[in-house]
């Protein structure tokens, strides 16, 4: 086997039906692509035949290898299996059910070859499974493609870049001690947002190199209901990370980047929220201190900490929405359909707020977010339908749906006046 320029790292876990197109996406690439390309995928210990699905692939073609792990461990501790297998000069972390924009694997091994010094290449990617594919950009800070440094990245980039938009050299996260954190939720964003903070050489590519399959009807995320308590550990770990890359610098830039994560994190906390810790954050709504999000100078690592942040966020959405209701019709939109909006709706419900529903650009059953909406009892409407509806309050937890939303309500005339559209962070 030739140098291999690029390692392509993939956790499994009961996904016998999905693996076989994700490599297929790769390997029906060239040979001279191929000789440069090493696929490392890890079995997280699976119930179903992934792992012989895997083996068969292994067998037929030598640039696949296959780990299996003991035990189920989280695809974070896959990931870090597979990064030490790896011998790739380039690591690519994707998920599963992805896929390869296969025509664009070519030359994306020959930038590696042409800028071998570089840190982290950054990558667009086509979002698809839920209507029609639209792309996800990595920024908006540079037109061109080329080298870009990080204070101009951060100031354009819409939020941390996930895996499957990262190709990240392995000598780079050796020497940084990068890893995974071993969880099962939002273990990738921490591992990007550190990658990001102690790179020197960031590299900006002008085209997509991942097709991320968006609503997924069995990936973990729309598995989250029936764990709760893993969901809330596993985000509240992730915020711990964040609070500390907050602290390590003085960026006003990355700080407002971190924040809006934070936001988002504060979001899936809110709705993994047990009845008892609601009923109690509710009881002490006009009582308990309010965290000081400006200056995050409170203990993450302390309970006290983590209760302050959910309870400023929660006390302040329910006293807004009082505001903005004047004691009359409570129901709202909550955006997007996706089921961390049904975790939070449910939260909201049981503090006595009504929820009708979502919107959706991709309101139809084959979006499997959207049906998974409609069977848990809600509309599923696009942007352009709700305005006969006459809701009071939006609330949008993601930075990039509050963008998109308002462009397209300002072009509806639906902003003017009393409207009222915001997001978690223009809340507090």
């Amino acid at each position: 086997m030739d140098n291999i320029w690029l390692s392509i790292i993939i956790p499994v876990y009961n996904r016998e039906e999905k693996i076989p197109a994700f490599l297929d996406s790769i390997l029906s690439a060239s040979f001279d692509v191929l000789r440069n390309i090493e696929i490392i995928i890890v079995d997280d210990d699976s119930a179903d035949e992934s792992y012989s699905v895997c083996e068969a692939f292994a067998q037929k073609h030598d640039i696949v290898s296959c780990i299996r792990l003991d035990a189920n461990q989280g695809p974070g501790a896959a990931r870090n299996r597979g990064m030490d297998a790896a011998r790739g000069n380039f690591l690519f972390f994707l998920d599963s059910d992805d896929l390869i924009a296969t025509e664009n694997l070519g030359k994306t091994i020959q930038l590696l070859k042409n800028c071998p010094d570089t840190d982290i290449f950054l990558f667009h990617a086509t979002l698809e499974g839920a209507g029609s594919p639209r792309v996800r950009k990595h920024s908006s800070a540079a037109a061109v493609e080329g080298f870009i440094p990080f204070e101009e990245f951060i100031s354009g980039a819409p939020a941390i870049p996930m895996t499957w938009q990262c190709v990240i050299k392995r000598e780079f996260l050796i020497t940084n001690n990068l890893r995974f954190i071993h969880i099962y939720y939002c273990e990738d964003t921490p591992f990007t947002a550190s990658s990001l903070f102690y790179a020197n050489i960031l590299y900006l590519a002008s085209y997509t190199l991942c097709r991320h399959m968006l609503g997924v009807a069995d990936s973990l995320i729309f598995n989250a209901f029936s764990n709760k308590k893993r969901l809330f550990d596993d985000y509240a770990c992730a915020l711990s990370a964040f609070e500390r890359l907050y602290r390590a610098s003085n960026d006003s830039g990355w700080h407002n980047t971190l924040l809006i994560q934070l936001y988002e994190v504060l979001f899936f906390l809110i709705g993994a929220l047990s009845p008892s810790e609601l009923q109690e954050l509710i009881s002490e709504r006009n009582s308990i201190q309010k965290a000081d999000f400006s200056e995050l100078s409170y203990n993450i690592y302390s309970q006290l900490g983590l209760k302050r942040m959910i309870s400023t966020l929660l006390i302040s959405i329910l006293d807004k929405i009082d505001v903005l209701c004047d004691g009359g019709n409570r129901a709202f939109f909550l955006c997007p359909a996706c089921p961390r909006s049904i975790m939070f709706s449910e939260t909201l419900s049981q503090a006595g707020v009504g929820i009708d529903g979502f919107l959706d650009n991709s309101p139809r059953d084959d979006n499997p977010a959207a049906r998974l909406c409609r069977d848990n009892g809600y509309q599923v409407l696009r942007p352009e339908d709700i305005l006969a509806e006459k809701p009071v309050v939006f609330i949008i937890s993601n930075s990039n749906v509050v963008r998109e939303l308002r462009a397209q309500f300002s072009a509806m005339g639906f902003l003017e006046g009393k409207d009222f559209i915001s997001s978690l962070s223009s809340v507090l």
